[in-house]
C-alpha cells in the first residue's frame, strides 16, 4: 500500500490520519467494552427469543458500528410479527424492565434501548429515509448485527437491497458473517422460562391477541402523541 505520509500515518497494522494516534487507542478500548457488552447479549438471547410474537432482534448503532463508549446502552432493532407489534413491545418492554436491563431515565450504561420496532408487513424502510440520499440509513441497516432470526433479517435486506445499493453501491453483504451465533450454556441456565413465555404465543395467537393488540396500539400511540 502506498500510504501519503504528508496525510496518512500507519502504526501497529493501522492506518489513520497523521498525529492522531489516539484513534488507534479509542479503537482499542471500544473493542475491549464491545466483548463485555456483546457477553451480556450473549446471556439474554434465549429469553429475547422466546417473547411472543418477535421475529427478529438486531443490535444497531454505536455497538453494531463497532464504537461503543463504556456508558452507551445497547440499542436494538424488533422486527415483529404482523399485526402483533404493541403485543410484542409490551411483552419485551415488561421483561426487560422486571429484568433490570432495560434503558430508562438515567439508567443508561450497559442497558438495553429499545430503540426501533418494525412489523414484518413494514420492513421497507425506504419510506422513511431522506430522499435523494441517506447514506447514514443505508450504513446502518448494513451494519445490524441479529441476534436471532436470521431468515427475517435476510427478508429486510432483501426488502431494502434495492435503493442500499443506489446509495453504496454495496450489491450483497454477506448476512451470515453479521449473524451473531448464542452461547448455548444460557440456554440451559434459563430455560424454565422457556415454556411460560412460548405459551403466550399460542394463548393469544387468536381473536383474544387481536382484542388486546388493538387496545394497546390505541393506548401506546396515544401516550406517544
Amino acid at each position: 500500500i502506498n500510504i501519503n505520509t504528508n496525510k496518512l500515518s500507519i502504526k501497529d497494522g493501522y492506518i489513520f490520519i497523521k498525529d492522531r494516534y489516539g484513534l488507534i487507542e479509542k479503537r482499542h478500548r471500544s473493542d475491549k467494552i464491545s466483548k463485555k457488552f456483546w457477553k451480556k447479549i450473549n446471556f439474554y438471547i434465549p429469553i429475547l427469543k422466546r417473547i411472543p410474537f418477535i421475529k427478529m432482534i438486531a443490535v444497531c448503532n454505536t455497538l453494531a458500528f463497532g464504537c461503543p463508549d463504556s456508558d452507551s446502552d445497547i440499542d436494538l432493532l424488533v422486527i415483529t410479527k404482523k399485526n402483533r407489534l404493541f403485543l410484542a413491545r409490551t411483552f419485551i418492554t415488561s421483561i426487560t424492565q422486571l429484568l433490570g436491563i432495560r434503558r430508562h431515565g438515567n439508567k443508561i450504561e450497559k442497558r438495553f434501548c429499545l430503540s426501533f420496532f418494525i412489523s414484518e408487513n413494514s420492513m421497507d424502510i425506504d419510506k422513511i429515509r431522506i430522499q435523494n440520499g441517506d447514506p447514514y440509513l443505508a450504513f446502518w441497516s448494513l451494519t445490524l448485527k441479529p441476534i436471532f432470526g436470521l431468515d427475517t433479517y435476510k427478508k429486510f435486506l432483501q426488502i431494502n437491497e434495492k435503493w442500499i445499493y443506489e446509495t453504496t453501491g454495496i450489491k450483497k453483504i454477506d448476512e451470515d458473517y453479521n449473524y451473531i451465533k448464542p452461547n448455548f450454556l444460557s440456554h440451559i441456565l434459563i430455560s424454565p422460562l422457556y415454556f411460560s413465555l412460548f405459551s403466550l404465543h399460542f394463548f393469544l395467537n387468536g381473536k383474544l391477541g387481536n382484542l388486546i393488540e388493538e387496545f394497546l396500539s390505541k393506548w401506546q400511540i396515544k401516550r406517544c402523541n
